[in-house]
């Protein structure tokens, strides 16, 4: 017997079609109404240590965006990031917002009661004029976030301090102080300061920014490429240029002279034009951790050789060690795995334990779950 053939009618043809974009659509939604958080750490040895650990929270490229009802969720992401300072980095408001300083106002008083807010304009601040940029800097002022138009500022914890500056966009005021002006002010007033630099522009660190000393510098403005393909930075940057890069995450500088210079890129929340939709990414809240690095050196002779009077001394029996004279052992430290190093195998006389002692184990030790402990132990190091 023959066999039927199935009909295709155009109905179905069509419903089936009517699915797919429904399910991309979708898809679409979710990618620029959903907040990622992405958690992310930067390290420096020239980190003050009571800066150890310190978190910010970086948000860029708003563009008047509602993230729930009065920004419920995003203000909700920010403080579930409980972090210590909030950087945000431009474009706050978008150029064909109605009512860019109400806006203003509310978020920057929504962030400033989570945590001390810093802020810098982008260009689409000043898009709306010279006057209209004032009145969002007061506005913002008056909600408590600390507005940096080409200054900086100290930040101090524990007897410490690093300083966060800000520049305004290009687009502002053509007299404005120069960021190599800001950069004189601040080694004319600190030796040799650990500094954050807060300027809108990614596209503007290479060749600039990156020349002006600051230990880290976080922008946005690319809106991380916009559509991020597979094994890309993203297809088109804010400027219309394809294939960027600067867009999301960390990069050094790649310009002759000027190694080392880092920066930080949010790919920001908004859209802008707002048909320009993200695709395969979503809005992100940034949280940096910064994070003091200890050179082997440092640590090897901050632990193995000489510890303050004070430090306890907290014989942990550890088995597998050689019995007697000098052995080998890991270097345990909460911020630093090495190899190895070498140690006496057995602990020293108590007249001598906090002058010689392996250090790095009782600090390990301190600050992790301990393994079971042997008073009565004289083995150990």
């Amino acid at each position: 017997m023959a066999k039927r053939r199935r009909s295709h009618s155009p109905l179905s043809a069509l419903m089936r079609w009517l699915l797919v974009l429904a399910a991309l659509a979708l898809f679409v939604y979710w990618g620029n109404t959903d907040i990622k958080t992405d958690a992310v750490t930067y390290t420096s040895s020239a980190l003050p240590a009571a800066f150890d650990g310190l978190r910010i929270v970086q948000l860029s490229d708003l563009h008047n965006r509602e993230f729930g009802q009065n920004n419920a969720e995003l203000y909700k992401a920010v403080e579930n990031a409980s972090p210590d300072v909030i950087f945000l980095t431009g474009d706050l408001v978008d150029e064909y917002a109605a009512e860019p300083v109400p806006y203003a106002r509310s978020v920057g008083a929504a962030l400033s009661a989570i945590a001390p807010t810093y802020y810098v304009t982008g260009n689409h601040e000043w898009a709306h004029g010279n006057a209209v940029v004032e009145e969002i800097k007061a506005a913002l002022r008056e909600a408590g976030v600390t507005v940096l138009s080409n200054e900086f500022v100290p930040l101090e914890r524990d007897g410490d301090a690093i300083l966060i500056a800000g520049i305004d966009d290009p687009n502002g005021y053509a007299d404005q102080k120069t960021p190599d002006g800001l950069a004189e002010e601040i080694y004319s007033a600190y030796d040799d300061p650990f500094w954050l630099l807060l300027a809108h522009r990614n596209n503007l660190f290479n060749g600039r920014y990156c020349r002006l000393g600051a230990d880290l510098t976080f922008c946005g403005h690319a809106h991380g490429g916009i559509w991020r393909l597979p094994f890309t930075d993203g297809l088109v940057d804010t400027n219309l240029n394809l294939l960027p890069s600067f867009t999301s995450g960390f990069y050094r500088c790649t310009d002759e002279d000027c190694e080392g210079a880092e920066v930080f890129v949010s790919r920001g929340l908004g859209n802008s034009p707002r048909w320009a939709f993200r695709l395969f990414n979503r809005p992100q809240v940034a949280v940096v951790t910064l994070k003091k690095r200890i050179t082997l050196w440092k640590l090897f002779l901050r632990d193995n050789l000489i510890l303050p009077s004070s430090a306890p001394v907290t014989p942990v029996s550890k088995p597998h060690w050689p019995p007697h004279g000098w052995g080998w052992r890991p270097l345990y430290s909460p911020s630093i795995w090495t190899p190895w190093a070498i140690c006496p195998a057995t602990p020293p006389s108590a007249a001598r334990a906090r002058a010689i002692w392996c250090g790095s184990w009782t600090r390990w030790a301190a600050k992790w779950p301990r393994p079971p402990t042997n008073a009565a132990s004289s083995t150990g190091c």
